[in-house]
Formats: C-alpha cells, sequence, structure tokens
C-alpha cells in the first residue's frame, strides 16, 4: 500500500466530515484546514502544497497569525516539496507531537483474546453516540467534561455505508470507543481510537479496534490504515499493523505570533 494512502484517507475523512457537518471545504492556494467548531474535533491544517506558487510560507503564517488557520500544521508523505519540514523549520515553525502512519492487510490482522466483561456495539442510538462522543472528547481530545454533545452530534451525521463506529462498555459504564472510514478507492481508516482512564491496560481498546476491522472487513474492505501515537503503537503492532511513513506536526510557538490588538 503506498504511503500516501495514509495521508489520503485522513483528508478524505475530513472533507467528508466537512460536508456532514454542513461547514464548507476551507481550501487555500497552497493548504486545506479543518475547523469543525463548536464540535471538539483538532483543527489542523492539511494537504501541505509550498510549491502551489510563491509564497506559500508567508500565507500560511499570516493566516495562522490573524487567527484564521489553525496553528497545527500536518505533515506527511504527500506534503510537497519533499522537504517540506525543512522548510517550515525554516520559516519559525516547530514540532509538536509526532506520530506514526500504520497500515495493514485485514487478512492479516490479529484478533485479540476475548476480553472478560467487555461488551461492543455498532453506533446506533443517540445515547450510544454520546458515550462514544464523551469517551474520545475527554480521552483522546482532552477538552473537558461537556465538550462531547456537539462531536455527538457530527458523528451521527458522519454515519453510513462509509463510516461507523463502535462503543465497549464494562460493567454496565462506558469505557472505549473507535470509529472507522471507508475512502472512494476502499481503503478503510481508524480514527478515534480513545479508552477512558480508569479502564486502560485491560485490552479494552485492542478489542474494540479489532470489532472496527471486523467490520470493515464485513463492508468489504481488504486493507486499513492509521495514525498511532507511540502510546498507541503496540495496541496497533498487536493486531498486526506495520509501519508505514512518519508523520509530524508543525506549529508556530506562541511568543513568535503577533498579540492581537485590543478592541
Amino acid at each position: 500500500m503506498p504511503e500516501s494512502s495514509v495521508d489520503a484517507n485522513l483528508f478524505e475523512f475530513y472533507e467528508y466530515a466537512s460536508v456532514a457537518a454542513g461547514i464548507p471545504g476551507n481550501r487555500r492556494s497552497c493548504f486545506s484546514f479543518i475547523d469543525l467548531a463548536p464540535s471538539p474535533w483538532p483543527k489542523a491544517v492539511y494537504a501541505l502544497d509550498l510549491d502551489a506558487k510563491d509564497g506559500c510560507l508567508a500565507e500560511l503564517r499570516e493566516g495562522i497569525a490573524s487567527g484564521a488557520v489553525p496553528n497545527k500544521v500536518r505533515v506527511g508523505p504527500s506534503s510537497l516539496p519533499f522537504d517540506a519540514e525543512r522548510l517550515l523549520a525554516g520559516a519559525g515553525f516547530v514540532p509538536t507531537k509526532p506520530s506514526t502512519g500504520m497500515a495493514l492487510e485485514l487478512k492479516r490482522r490479529v484478533r485479540p483474546r476475548p476480553t472478560a466483561g467487555l461488551s461492543l456495539s455498532l453506533l446506533s442510538s443517540r445515547d450510544e453516540y454520546a458515550a462514544s462522543a464523551k469517551i474520545v472528547a475527554e480521552n483522546l481530545f482532552e477538552s473537558g467534561p461537556g465538550s462531547g454533545q456537539a462531536f455527538a452530534s457530527l458523528l451521527a451525521a458522519l454515519s453510513s455505508d462509509r463510516a461507523f463506529g463502535f462503543l465497549g462498555r464494562a460493567e454496565g459504564a462506558a469505557v472505549s470507543a473507535a470509529f472507522a472510514f471507508i475512502d472512494g478507492v476502499g481503503i478503510g481508516g481508524v480514527y478515534f481510537v480513545a479508552t477512558a482512564r480508569e479502564a486502560r491496560g485491560r485490552g479494552f481498546g485492542a478489542e474494540t479496534v479489532s470489532a472496527a476491522l471486523g467490520e470493515l472487513e464485513r463492508r468489504g474492505v481488504d486493507r486499513c490504515i492509521l495514525h498511532a501515537t507511540e502510546l498507541g503503537r503496540p495496541v496497533y503492532e498487536s493486531l498486526g499493523f506495520e509501519h508505514s511513513c512518519r508523520l509530524a506536526i508543525y506549529s508556530l510557538p506562541q511568543g513568535s505570533l503577533p498579540i492581537p490588538a485590543a478592541s
């Protein structure tokens, strides 16, 4: 599977989500960005093409400084030019949290041992969307209590034959969540994997992801990608995922941004 599939799936998911949220695409000449406020979905610049025209870096910096563009620039295998990271660094951007693009042929997936006490359900009801959104918002986005309501509405709007989610419950409480998206070339992407803090270390996350992989396979998907943090990478490796590419996020330090004028 080409490394660019990792970027392509995410970028199409962004655009699919923007349509579902009723928010027009935010495309500039050198990049796109996602901003689905009031949902806590993380804002980010993506589809970076610094070769598109002269002055792309200046346009990016000015957009961030004005507050019109998110101060979070995704860099991956499809970013242009090949040395985009060097150019960003030269313009004052600094790397933040790196991650790993991972890929899996679903026929090679490894099924985890069933976890005692965990029940999994495909999201369908309003309560399930709310519980899943709460877990993701508070444990993955770290956006605080009460932030999941708008995200729950967005997850429900996304759900279709191309997008779905799973919720895990143990002892009557919602403990884990995972979402999946199928892009236009039939590659699945796994997103929004989260486990409640008090339930970590018990295998709930791996089994929830495995349920999403099984549903992707049932829907005719044979290849899957995901973005892994260092914390999550061992879990995904245990399911059969392999390293595909390095991913990075760059931002401008707060000290380098102008102070907004008083209103």
